[in-house]
């Protein structure tokens, strides 16, 4: 669905179902310590996504997303490994007619574990990102790209325990990156 009440507001949502036969998972080999990628079980889920945006002027507009998710196996538990709801706040602002400056703040909800994960659900987290761009010409950008600028604790889960072990290969989750700023040259042609 699209709706504009203004011709400078636009709000868009969409709701979705899905169903996947023959799951491909990671599965542990009788009696082995090893896993094999097999069709292990069936995923359904529903969620929804919805956007508010505005254009206030010639040089600002800003952004709202929010996704909200549920996915499950059909042999009972949580599918794991996603966040439930997530939501992204973006400004771009033209402070000039080649200098382009968009800060964004991204929230990522608690994630529910794999079904048979003892640790408790993964935390969510806050981080800040920085864009400037400056437009060289008509072909060529610089942009200088800061990420998680507060050095948020980022993790993504890790996979439960295969079956028969107590604790799972990589138990404190997967960190991801910290603080980090780029220069990156954007060419057209």
């Amino acid at each position: 669905l699209t709706w504009s009440p203004w011709p400078t507001l636009i709000w868009e949502g969409s709701v979705y179902a899905l169903r996947i036969h023959d799951f491909i998972d990671f599965v542990n080999d009788p009696g082995q310590p090893t896993f094999s990628a097999r069709n292990s079980d069936r995923i359904r889920g529903q969620g929804l996504e919805t956007e508010l945006r505005q254009q206030l002027g010639s040089r600002l507009e800003w952004l709202l997303n929010f996704s909200a998710q549920r996915t499950r196996r059909d042999s009972g538990g949580s599918l794991g490994l996603a966040p439930r709801q997530e939501a992204t706040l973006r400004t771009n602002w033209k402070a000039t007619p080649r200098l382009q400056v968009t800060p964004q703040l991204n929230w990522i909800g608690a994630r529910e574990r794999q079904a048979g994960d003892p640790r408790g659900n993964l935390q969510g987290y806050l981080s800040a990102d920085l864009a400037l761009r400056h437009m060289l010409g008509r072909r060529l950008d610089l942009s200088l790209v800061g990420r998680n600028l507060a050095d948020t604790d980022v993790r993504e889960p890790s996979r439960a325990p295969a079956p028969g072990q107590t604790e799972p290969g990589i138990r404190y989750d997967l960190p991801q990156a910290g603080r980090s700023l780029s220069l990156e040259l954007t060419g057209r042609w």
